[in-house]
């Protein structure tokens, strides 16, 4: 008998970066805490994310609103009243892609370490930590960045968009196998939002604007262009997903450089209370990135997140 679902299966809404092998000199002592190093740089990165499908990062709550149609939604992240798109949240966004363009380890993943490549299983000695672990941090390791929530703009505005139910994903599924090995890290794919579903949910508009800032410490001038390249500041430019609903195609977000600033001298930041960075030009740290980069990882995932606005995502329950 067949099953009432069975049928043509629309296209899946997310692809596979294929993961590298990691060889054991690719993990390396981090810079460490302790002090600052000459050959390091330390500074902050000032930018804005602009949001171009609906976004929602949901707070876990549900919340009251004065329409008859939804008088209860899901409720966005707050600080203090005002809505966030929190630094954690931010910090998971760009340490994902990062891993994926780099000879970074698989930090969180539910597949056993005999499905991934040689080598690339999450790392265990803080001492001997690959790329995306010592910049961001292991287990026992803080990492050497630290982003702040990004504040929405003092004039916005919250609609209300009607999600699909999501489920979690099915780990074992083939889906995800080729053969007994992963196809890669998983990503959405950016395509038209699904806003007339069944749950209301509260999200940030197309064209809102958060503002946020990544303050780093004893990176190396590659590890800057990595970082940078990450957030879709390099010469491939690629916008990225964040928060809830990406099945469904929410959360696509483009980050804007609004300045960057370094200490050119490990002194400066010893010297005085009063000392400021200095601007920095963006080429120096892409161009010495690109020994950190994997290129075919990068163009592979620049193509992943094309923006095709032909692409339509799940309408249903997912």
């Amino acid at each position: 008998m067949r099953h009432r679902f069975e049928g043509p299966q629309e296209p899946k809404p997310y692809t596979f970066v294929e993961i590298s092998p990691l060889e054991q000199a690719d993990r390396k002592s981090p810079a460490g805490h302790d002090r600052y190093l000459p050959d390091r740089v330390s500074g902050h990165l000032d930018a804005t994310l602009i949001v171009v499908t609906p976004l929602h990062v949901s707070s876990g709550t549900v919340r009251m609103t004065n329409s008859h149609t939804y008088p209860l939604v899901r409720s966005v992240t707050r600080r203090g009243g005002r809505p966030i798109v929190p630094a954690s949240t931010l910090k998971g966004m760009t340490r994902s892609v990062v891993e994926a363009i780099t000879h970074s380890c698989v930090r969180v993943t539910r597949a056993r370490p005999d499905n991934l490549p040689e080598g690339a299983a999450a790392c265990r000695n803080k001492k001997q930590l690959c790329l995306a672990c010592r910049m961001f941090g292991a287990m026992g390791y803080e990492g050497q960045i630290r982003f702040t929530d990004a504040v929405l703009g003092d004039e916005y505005q919250l609609a209300v968009a009607r999600m699909p139910s999501l489920f979690a994903p099915r780990s074992r599924t083939r889906a995800y196998f080729d053969g007994d090995q992963v196809r890669g890290r998983k990503f959405y794919r950016h395509g038209q939002t699904v806003t007339d579903a069944n749950t209301p949910v509260e999200n940030f508009r197309p064209e809102s604007m958060f503002e946020f800032s990544v303050h780093f410490d004893n990176l190396s001038p590659g590890e800057v262009g990595v970082l940078l390249t990450a957030l879709g500041l390099g010469s491939e430019k690629w916008l990225l997903k964040v928060g809830g609903g990406k099945p469904p195609c929410y959360g696509s977000v483009v980050v804007q450089k609004r300045a960057l600033q370094v200490w050119r001298e490990p002194g400066e930041l010893y010297a005085s209370y009063q000392t400021s960075p200095t601007p920095a030009v963006m080429p120096e740290y892409l161009n010495a990135a690109k020994s950190l980069l994997e290129p075919a990882a990068v163009k592979e995932f620049a193509r992943a997140m094309e923006i095709r606005p032909e692409r339509n995502c799940p309408r249903d329950n997912y």
